[in-house]
């Protein structure tokens, strides 16, 4: 006698659909089934689920699966958990979820070997312990000592491959007690890694984000490094902090869960707010420059003015003169981020979506830097017919110009851009000439890996302000990790100087670089708690089309939310205390039969 089976499939797919099935199956295992209708009918593996309560389908509208790909399930019960835990907590669907869990291959439904049993004990709380050290290299020596101390399989995370790179080649010319392996990053060795960790062959795996989810035998312990870093909060939707999923996994299956930082996140903050690690400084390695008391006059028409200070100039020589390296941050590419008539003031933006362009001078374009566009660079106002243009807001590529000048014509130093991408021997190449020293790099906010890689005794923040006035709730944290990060990231780290260039110059938030970040978090949370902002509330980010915007609108006022709209962007915010509600505000915009682009994307902060 058939019997009802719900079915999840990959995708934003809120709920299970229902089939029939000969035979009752377990949950989590693997089926292809129809999915479509007509001629867009295709067949596409998912996943058996658990009955929804209340759920009643009359058994002749349910199509029959047509093959069931797992006799028993094939992957572990802790990551099975978190696809409806994830759709519960986080109000997004459980289909997303798969995708971001489950590689490629497992969702297409190659074939796998059955999940031996384990024997887990009920989960229990989460206890998670902090290890807090503003030196990279201390946390480590504190990982070292864990993974010694006792034997089991556990997952190393790290935000950024370089960093699990440069750890793992501090275990390697010691035998050790455990077998360790790093994630790799090819997709072939990936794939073969998987398969090696589910049948036990490693004890201890150093990875990034792809390692997080890896269905390591017997996990029994997560370190994971940088617990506050964006990196853990994945581009693609749905955008689901990994901290958060791999905290779930230790309760789940009882084990320990490690959370080391440079800063802490608000959350962990709030556990560990007397640690004396709170109040290290930079001390004298800290130099703040005022923006506003920079006077310095174009050199030529149509070039922007000079954004660097004397004293970054001055630092950079001294350091570079001593054959160290230097490094001159600015998150801002082209050559100028805006265009502006110096007769009636018209600026220079996207048609299609009303952003300024930023003019890349190497292309001889204006480049929208939200949608991609192109434009011709032009030779008069098209509202009064002036030919005066001015370039405002210099970007990297007259930041390189400006330090050739200044550095590589002089024969003060080699001046290298640190924006560009390398081949694997160009980046060898690299690492040889900054080992040798006098070396000024530019990049952006990415090049910071280069300290994990070579001493970089000096980091010169260009313009500091940029991260700190976006409109996120948690803007001003970001501003202070970033700099924090400078003054303590990769090798020799205590004795790099940091310049901050900046309106601020070291007042309101910046103030806390000076006292250490638990002076910063003390000002910054007595904020969040009058506006009730995380972690005192949830806020929820709607992002939809304009028109599926004005209907999520009136669902919404209908519910007695509350939400706000954020001026010249397609994203609305709710603030909501209990996330569970999110699918039954906004369930009425995601059935099976609407396009996915009408589907709004959700995603939750709550740190």
């Amino acid at each position: 006698m058939s019997c009802l089976v719900p079915v999840l499939f990959p995708g934003p797919w809120w709920r299970p659909l229902s089939y029939l099935s000969p035979e009752p199956l377990e949950e989590g295992v693997r089926v292809r089934a129809p999915l479509g209708h007509g001629k867009a009918e295709r067949p596409k593996v998912g996943f058996v689920c658990p009955p929804e309560e209340g759920a009643s389908i009359p058994p002749g509208r349910c199509k029959p699966l047509l093959e069931v790909v797992d006799p028993r399930p094939a992957i572990p019960p802790d990551l099975w958990h978190l696809v409806a835990w994830g759709a519960r907590q986080f109000g997004v669907p459980g289909g997303n979820l798969l995708e971001l869990l489950f590689p490629r291959w497992v969702l297409e439904g190659e074939a796998l070997c059955p999940w031996e049993e384990e024997a887990l004990e009920p989960p229990g709380s989460l206890e998670p312990r902090c290890v807090l050290r503003c030196p990279d290299r201390s946390r480590w020596e504190e990982y070292r000592r864990i993974l010694e101390e006792v034997a089991t399989p556990t997952l190393l995370l790290f935000p950024e491959r370089i960093q699990g790179e440069c750890f793992a080649a501090s275990l390697e010319g010691e035998e050790r007690q455990f077998r360790w392996v790093l994630w790799p990053s090819r997709p072939r060795d990936q794939r073969l890694l998987w398969q090696e960790a589910r049948e036990g062959r490693w004890d201890l795996v150093i990875g990034s984000q792809g390692a997080a989810t890896l269905p390591l035998r017997g996990l029994r312990r997560v370190i994971l490094d940088d617990e506050s870093s964006e990196a853990w909060r994945p581009l693609r939707h749905p955008r689901i902090s990994l901290r958060s999923l791999v905290g779930e996994r230790c309760r789940v299956r009882r084990g320990a869960f490690f959370l080391g930082a440079r800063v802490p996140s608000s959350k962990v903050f709030l556990r560990a707010s007397k640690d004396p690690e709170g109040r290290t400084t930079p001390g004298k390695r800290l130099v703040f420059v005022d923006l506003h008391s920079l006077k310095t006059v174009p050199e030529e028409a149509g070039v922007p003015r000079s954004p660097v200070s004397p004293t970054l100039r001055r630092r950079t020589e001294e350091v570079l003169r001593q054959g160290g390296n230097a490094l001159w941050v600015l998150d801002r590419k082209g050559f100028a981020g805006a265009l502006l008539c110096g007769e009636c003031g018209h600026s220079w933006a996207c048609p299609a979506c009303g952003v300024p362009v930023v003019w890349y001078r190497r292309e001889d374009r204006l480049r929208c830097p939200s949608c991609g566009s192109l434009q011709d660079v032009p030779e008069r106002c098209p509202r009064c017919g002036g030919g005066w243009i001015e370039a405002r807001r210099p970007g990297l590529e007259s930041l390189f110009d400006e330090a050739r000048r200044f550095f590589g014509a002089r024969g003060g130093g080699s001046v290298e851009d640190a924006s560009l991408p390398l081949h694997a021997k160009e980046r060898a190449a690299r690492r040889g000439r900054l080992a040798r020293g006098g070396v000024l790099l530019l990049g952006t906010r990415g090049a910071l890996e280069i300290c994990d890689q070579a001493p970089v005794g000096l980091i010169g923040w260009v313009e500091a302000d940029g991260e700190s006035l976006r409109e996120e709730h948690d803007a001003r944290f970001r501003a202070y990790r970033l700099l924090w990060e400078s003054c303590w990231r990769g090798i020799d780290a205590d004795s790099r100087i940091v310049v901050v260039q900046s309106r601020m110059a070291g007042k309101g938030w910046q103030g806390g670089l000076s006292r250490g970040w638990s002076s910063f978090w003390r000002q910054e949370l007595e904020e969040r708690r009058q506006l009730r902002l995380p972690p005192y509330g949830v806020l929820v980010q709607v992002e939809a089309p304009p028109e599926e915007r004005k209907r999520i609108q009136a669902a919404l006022d209908e519910a007695g939310a509350s939400w706000m709209e954020q001026e010249g962007s397609d994203v609305l915010w709710i603030r909501e205390e209990q996330p569970a509600r999110v699918p039954v505000l906004l369930g009425r915009f995601l059935p099976p039969k609407r396009p996915a682009q009408l589907h709004p994307r959700i995603t939750l902060w709550t740190d």
